[in-house]
Parts: structure tokens; sequence; C-alpha cells
């Protein structure tokens, strides 16, 4: 199950990051700023949206 939630994630933020980030993070500071940075320029917002969601799944394998 993990790896298809895995693989879900990165192919919702290929085509939306701040959905993805959404969907990991919740509504707080780090979907804001990437529905920041994605407004300013998609390639920053797809850069903080792997970002995010490889922290969350590497942090979430050390737990």
């Amino acid at each position: 199950m993990a790896i298809m939630e895995r693989i879900l994630i990165f192919t919702i933020n290929i085509f939306c990051p701040p959905l993805s980030v959404l969907l990991v993070a919740g509504p707080g500071m780090d979907c804001l700023i990437n529905t920041l940075f994605f407004i300013a320029g998609v390639i920053p917002g797809h850069i903080h949206g792997f970002y995010v969601t490889c922290t969350y799944f590497h942090r979430k394998h050390k737990v």
C-alpha cells in the first residue's frame, strides 16, 4: 500500500504540485509556499513539491 501511495502522490505532483503538498502536509505554510512558488513559476513549484513529498516519506520511514 505504501508503494501505491507514493506513486499516486508523485503522479499528482507532476500535474499539480500544490495539490500533492496539500494531501501530504495539510493546509499549512508548506501548501501556501508551494502555491506561491507554482504561481511564480512552474519549475520552483515542482521542485518544492518533490522536496516536501520526499522528506515526508523519508521521515515516515524513520518512525
